[in-house]
């Protein structure tokens, strides 16, 4: 469950995986919501990013897709989805950091109890 704690256009919303900055807001303060991020808006590297919206995670799959690289990872739970360049060096079973731009973070009021992470082949969204 998220719970949006907005202040114009940027919010900090409480989701599964941690607390993120997202500056689309389109929730009211306190309303539940869920949280859309597109999977090529993630960046993954062995070192911290030292940003906000700096998660840690462990990859825990890695395909190779021609133009890019698909990933899996476990965050706090959950798994998301990122693509990445396919020269860049991440492995299964490694340790990364994620960063989420705040303003790739989307936010939308929630319509119903459904629940769902991982988006299917469009991109995570987490409730």
């Amino acid at each position: 469950m998220l719970k949006a704690s907005a202040n114009g256009q940027s919010a900090r919303i409480e989701t599964a995986i941690g607390t993120l900055s997202c500056h689309t807001v389109k929730a009211d303060a306190g309303e539940d919501v869920l949280l859309a991020i597109r999977p090529e808006n993630i960046s993954v590297r062995r070192e911290r990013f030292d940003r906000e919206n700096e998660l840690e995670a462990m990859v825990e799959v890695v395909a190779f897709m021609g133009d890019c690289m698909e990933c899996l990872m476990r965050v706090g739970g959950e798994t998301l989805r990122a693509k990445l360049n396919p020269m860049d060096d991440i492995t299964a079973q490694g340790s990364v950091y994620l960063h989420i731009p705040p303003q790739h973070c989307i936010v939308m009021p929630k319509v119903n109890s459904k629940s769902s992470v991982n988006g299917g082949n469009n991109g995570n969204v987490i409730d």
